[in-house]
């Protein structure tokens, strides 16, 4: 049988520290977008600078697409660590009732039981 093993505290810590980094995904796709326009500019030469340029409208996007990923992660995993804990605790108001009535019965076997 699988399953998942969820130490909550754990699991939603690592999920608002995933969807935090967002914002440094996005401060690094900014800074990289700076730096490309400012070398395409800096090449003095049109083909070099327009190659830079070709490059930056290529990339840019991809880069501020990791921000987004890095928050939808995040809170994805928030997500699941809240269903794992719903689903618990489901299955333990489900399950209570029928354990401890079964605890509370007498055992059906009333002499030890020789395997041998």
């Amino acid at each position: 049988m699988t399953y998942i093993d969820v130490v909550p505290d754990v699991a939603a810590s690592a999920a608002r520290n995933t969807a935090n980094t967002s914002k440094t995904w996005d401060s690094w796709a900014s800074s990289s977008a700076s730096s490309l326009r400012t070398v395409a500019t800096s090449a003095k030469d049109g083909v070099v600078g327009g190659a830079f340029e070709s490059y930056l409208a290529d990339i840019n996007p991809r880069l501020k697409s990791m921000a987004d990923l890095a928050e939808k992660q995040g809170v994805d995993l928030g997500w699941s660590v809240e269903y794992a804990i719903d689903g618990d605790e489901q299955a333990a108001a489900e399950q209570g009732p029928a354990q401890a009535s079964a605890t509370s019965q007498a055992p059906a076997v009333r002499r030890p039981i020789n395997a041998a």
